[in-house]
């Protein structure tokens, strides 16, 4: 028979004392700029422990800082499992250390745009009124 002290958080055998084997392991605080991952309910939850018959979303978030008006920075990722999740904010993470600031709709179409743009603006290094001479 095993007896349990959830004041010391860990659990013994009559006779025997602790032994790291029982030790139960304790979720530590998240720490400060760490990402978050949670799952956001849309009706009443149905498994508590895993989420797995629950509806709703799993979601991670990433703390940037604070912005010029004192509100948090933070990108948010969203996914139908965990794993998927933090997937993405391994990508997330992997573009922002890019610098990279596209959007997920960022097309095609758009980016030609934008480059046919870039070309017509006078003083552009992809053209406008600067042209090239030969000698």
């Amino acid at each position: 028979m095993w007896f349990g002290d959830a004041s010391r958080g860990w659990q013994m055998a009559p006779g025997i004392g602790p032994h790291f084997c029982y030790r139960r392991t304790v979720n530590s605080r998240r720490g400060w700029g760490e990402d978050g991952i949670f799952f956001e309910h849309d009706a009443a939850c149905r498994d508590p422990d895993r989420h797995r018959h629950c509806q709703g979303r799993w979601r991670g978030v990433v703390s940037l800082g604070f912005g010029p008006d004192g509100k948090r920075i933070r990108r948010k990722v969203s996914g139908k499992t965990k794993a998927i999740v933090q997937d993405r904010l391994k990508k997330l993470h992997a573009d922002l250390e890019s610098g990279v600031r596209a959007t997920p709709n960022y097309t095609l179409r758009r980016a030609a745009e934008d480059s046919q743009e870039e070309r017509e603006r006078p003083g552009s290094h992809l053209g406008g009124d600067r042209r090239q001479e030969t000698a």
